[in-house]
């Protein structure tokens, strides 16, 4: 049995209102769950990052996860 891919979405705080918001394709960030850029493979969810960003961990709760 292959492993299971799980769609990611890129969560932020907004630190003034408290809110939490979502990154949208446009590279923007929204209140609106609905709205969020989803990443279907660990590919796509490193585009979403940046080039800056960490490299995503392989497993969820392993070394480096955030």
């Amino acid at each position: 049995m292959g492993r299971r891919k799980h769609k990611q979405i890129v969560t932020a705080n907004d630190l003034f209102e408290g809110d939490v918001i979502y990154l949208t394709g446009e590279g923007g960030w929204t209140r609106l769950h609905g709205d969020a850029a989803v990443a279907h493979d660990p590919d796509e969810a490193q585009r979403l990052l940046g080039d800056e960003a960490l490299p995503l961990p392989d497993e969820p709760g392993s070394a480096g996860a955030r």
